[in-house]
Order: structure tokens, then C-alpha cells, then sequence
């Protein structure tokens, strides 16, 4: 539950008014974590296929040079990301702004890379550039490809709180879903946050119960209790409020979906690509389905990412 002397966190800006709902959490996080802003945009022509452009004559009012697009669009970007840099510096916050030429996902990333991100803030479904920052486009890539633990607030959330009060952390059961424990560590330090503990005991179809059935499973819920009661042992000596949860369902998805729509949830954690049931925690299966359908922000980390 460390963190590096002065944390980064890189907020990619599409320019929206959506994306922006990510910027109260960023401010809020940065002032109680003492981390570093670094916002981030690509000017929307690094997202737009131009051949038909550069490819020969157009009819019609003559067209300016690439060179000059490119540089109007930066520009344009520079202010963008300006306006929003100067509301976080005066509440005296340490912001820097930087303007990327790449394609989106790839400068996010390298972006990311490239300054050790200690957090990567991003909200999907932005209205800049319409699918360029949309989920399974730009945010989609970072979340499956980068090295530090995502923050993802959809546009279409309910529920997004500049604070968490609780943080609800979704484990398969493998060492691989706890790599997300550390951020969750600090983040419910510095938000002086319960965190709650939670495993899914899928439940099997009523025609398919018997005593047996009924038995194995009840020491399967035993057994998990008892883990999830250890993985917090670490988080209450550092003096966190920490619960464990069991939940049931025949949908692991589902069944964290509709936790998720306690309204004292304010986060929900999870790791990609878990063990348990091998990709049922994959980015692609129930991972996904969380990511798309939360009510909350959640803060997803990559096994493989950074720990």
C-alpha cells in the first residue's frame, strides 16, 4: 500500500462535456493522495483517416495544408486542456498539460508508459471525435493494454462521487484478482474508506441441486470467508474499516452488477484475466460486462500491470 513519492495521475481529455465528468474524482484524488496531474489530449485529425484529403484535387473552396490543420488542431487542444488545467491549479494543485501526436490509444498508453503513471483516469463514451474515445475504442485499448491500474467512469454512470466513502473490491479467489489490493489500499487510506471484500458462489440451476451439491458448496463459501477474511488482515493493521461478502448468483456478472447498485457503493475494484474459471474475470466476460454496465466508477488493474 505504498506509493511513490509524488504518484501520477494521467487524465486523457477528449474534449467532451462527458469526458470532463472525470475531473471533480482527479481533483480529488490528486488533493488526498498528494499526486501529480498530467492531462492529456490528441488532437482529433491524429484520429481521422485523411487520405481522401491528401489524395488529389477537391472541388470547391481551396483546402489548407495539412501542416496547417495539424497545427490549428494543437492549438485548439492546448486551450482545452489549459481551461481545465487552470480550475485544478486554483485549488492548488500541481497540473502539467501535454498535447500527443499519435493515434489516441497508443499516445495514452506511451503517454502512460513514459511518466510511470501511478493512475490512469478515463471516461468513456466522450462526444469528441464520437467513437474515438468511445468504449471499445480508445478506452477499450488502455484498459486492456496498460501497465498502471484504470480508473473508468462511463458517461452513461449514475453514480460518479468525487469522493469514495466505500470500495467494493470483486475477487475470484486467485493471487492474480488480489493484484488490485495495493491501489485499493491507498486510495481507502486517503478517502478513510471502507472497503468491503466480495466473492461470487455461483450458484448452479435449482433443477441441478442435490444434498451433495448443496454440502460442497456451503464448504466452498466457508472456504472463501475464510480467505477473504485474511486478505484483509494486511488492510486492518493498516487501520482500514474492511468487510467480507459472499454474494450468490447464477451470473457472476449480474450478481456484482446488482451490489453495485447499492447506493453506497462509490468504487468497485477488480483485476483482469483472474484464475477462477479461468476468463470468467477476463476483459471480454464478466470484467467487461462490469465495466459496461457500472453505476459507479471502477478502478480495474491489469494483471501483468504495475503492481
Amino acid at each position: 500500500m505504498s506509493t511513490p513519492t509524488t504518484p501520477l495521475v494521467l487524465v486523457p481529455l477528449d474534449g467532451s462535456e462527458l469526458a470532463e465528468r472525470v475531473m471533480p474524482a482527479a481533483a480529488e484524488i490528486a488533493r488526498r493522495v498528494g499526486a501529480r496531474l498530467l492531462l492529456v489530449s490528441v488532437p482529433e485529425v491524429f484520429g481521422l483517416d485523411v487520405a481522401w484529403y491528401i489524395s488529389g484535387p477537391v472541388e470547391g473552396p481551396e483546402l489548407a495544408p495539412i501542416p496547417q490543420l495539424v497545427g490549428e488542431a494543437r492549438d485548439d487542444t492546448g486551450r482545452m486542456l489549459e481551461r481545465h488545467a487552470a480550475w485544478l491549479r486554483a485549488q492548488g494543485l500541481d497540473v502539467a498539460t501535454d498535447v500527443l501526436e499519435d493515434v489516441p490509444a497508443d499516445a495514452i498508453l506511451e503517454a502512460a508508459r513514459a511518466h510511470g503513471a501511478w493512475l490512469v483516469l478515463i471516461s468513456t463514451h466522450g462526444r469528441g471525435g464520437v467513437t474515438r474515445w468511445a468504449y471499445g475504442s480508445v478506452a477499450d485499448k488502455v484498459i486492456h493494454h496498460a501497465t498502471s491500474p484504470v480508473l473508468v467512469v462511463r458517461a452513461a454512470a449514475e453514480r460518479v462521487p468525487a469522493a469514495f466513502d466505500h470500495i467494493f473490491v470483486a475477487l475470484d479467489g486467485s493471487p492474480a484478482a488480489e493484484a488490485v489490493l495495493d491501489r485499493v489500499g491507498v486510495l481507502a487510506r486517503a478517502f478513510d474508506a471502507r472497503v468491503t471484500l466480495a466473492h461470487v458462489v455461483e450458484d448452479p440451476p435449482p433443477s441441478a441441486f442435490t444434498d451433495a451439491l448443496l454440502e460442497a458448496r456451503q464448504r466452498h463459501v466457508e472456504r472463501m470467508r475464510a480467505y477473504l477474511d485474511r486478505l484483509g488482515e494486511p488492510l486492518r493493521a493498516a487501520g482500514l474499516r474492511v468487510d467480507a461478502e459472499i454474494l450468490g448468483g447464477e451470473d457472476v456478472a449480474e450478481a456484482l452488477l446488482a451490489r453495485d447498485d447499492d447506493p453506497d457503493i462509490d468504487l468497485v475494484a477488480l483485476t483482469t484475466h483472474g484464475r477462477g474459471g479461468l476468463s470468467r474475470w477476463a476483459v471480454g466476460s464478466v470484467a467487461d460486462r462490469v465495466l459496461r454496465s457500472a453505476n459507479t466508477p471502477v478502478l480495474v488493474q491489469r494483471v501483468g500491470g504495475a503492481p
